[in-house]
């Protein structure tokens, strides 16, 4: 569980009076204030399981419903599963000299972005507003909300490999990932010709990454006195 509030309380003020330097000097005074609040509670449940020092499986699943969440919707669900394996501790296995030791991975996972702690929600800004020779009290849109607001949701998988070389002074890493995000959050504008013109959040589009990694790391050098390392990032 957790809760986030923020809240700010600023004054200020025009034509300051000489020799003044406090805002009860001011002629015109002005007074601002906002308070943005954002309530989670979750639960996360994991089981990893290793089989001979060599395989290694976890599997995960979180649940967590969010205040920022449109009113008609209400949790969100986000299972992961990984696998290890180090391939070259197998009696099949047969690495040559240089080859210490290799490991295979991949990993199936889901995550979310919730909205902003108001973006969802309906409310009005308070004005003032001019009425013959004073001012008035009045109301200005907000926000128009969305009650069907909800996260953003990715959804990615990588598959990889892990090799230590001559007696691991040199590892080589290799990760192909493949991340694709529906529902993405994007503050649109509303036409004019709908009475108001504000912007309103919405879940639009869906974006796919997808790529390499590969690192090489090498101990260049190790003595006690000084040591050297090289990471080639690519």
């Amino acid at each position: 569980y957790s809760k986030n509030r923020f809240h700010r309380i600023d004054a200020f003020g025009r034509k300051l009076v000489a020799g003044s330097g406090s805002l009860g000097g001011t002629v015109v005074p002005a007074v601002g204030e906002s308070v943005d609040e954002v309530v989670t509670l979750g639960a996360y449940i994991e089981e990893q399981v290793g089989i001979r020092d060599r395989l290694f499986l976890t599997a995960a699943l979180r649940g967590d419903d969010n205040s920022a969440f449109g009113q008609d919707f209400k949790l969100t669900r986000s299972p992961k599963f990984s696998a290890s394996w180090v391939i070259s501790e197998e009696p099949f296995f047969h690495a040559p000299a240089f080859l210490s030791s290799v490991r295979l991975r991949a990993a199936w996972g889901r995550s979310f972005v919730p909205p902003g702690a108001t973006d969802a929600l309906q409310f009005f800004t308070p004005v003032p507003v001019a009425d013959a020779t004073t001012d008035v009290p009045g109301l200005t849109v907000g926000s128009l909300g969305n009650v069907g607001l909800k996260p953003e949701r990715t959804q990615e998988v990588e598959l990889g490999l892990d090799a230590d070389l001559w007696n691991q002074r040199v590892r080589f890493e290799f990760t192909y990932y493949n991340k694709t995000s529906k529902d993405a959050l994007i503050a649109r504008r509303l036409a004019p010709s709908l009475g108001v013109s504000t912007d309103r959040f919405a879940n639009l589009g869906e974006v796919n990454n997808k790529g390499v990694e590969m690192t090489l790391n090498a101990q260049v050098l190790d003595r006690p006195d000084l040591s050297w390392h090289v990471t080639a990032p690519a």
